[in-house]
């Protein structure tokens, strides 16, 4: 399993290409418990190369989690435009309050 670990590191980790992290997928729920249980050594090398392993239950909510990073990072880079909207808006509301007064 440490073969695989290196292998996925060597081959899909590129750095400032790709993402600093990688998933392995163990496609049993018993193998990627016996691994916690039994293979200590192959999740440290992949917490090491930065390989997140990941079983069929533990997968949806690695993806789940990486979805909501991507969409907080959206949200994140238009707040600035939402911002300066806003202060636009309010001026235009000040304006108008004016000329009504």
């Amino acid at each position: 399993m440490i073969k695989h670990v290196q292998a996925i590191a060597d081959k899909y980790i590129i750095p400032g290409e790709t993402s600093d992290w990688a998933l392995m997928f163990v496609p049993a729920e018993s193998i990627y418990m016996e691994l916690h249980t039994n293979f200590q050594n192959v999740i440290q090398e992949g917490y090491r190369r930065k390989i997140i392993i990941a079983s069929p239950s533990s997968f949806w909510a690695i993806l789940h989690s990486v979805r909501a990073l991507i969409r907080d990072t959206k949200m994140r880079e238009h707040a600035g435009v939402i911002q300066k909207e806003v202060g636009l808006l309010m001026e235009d509301v000040a304006r108008l309050d004016k000329r009504v007064g």
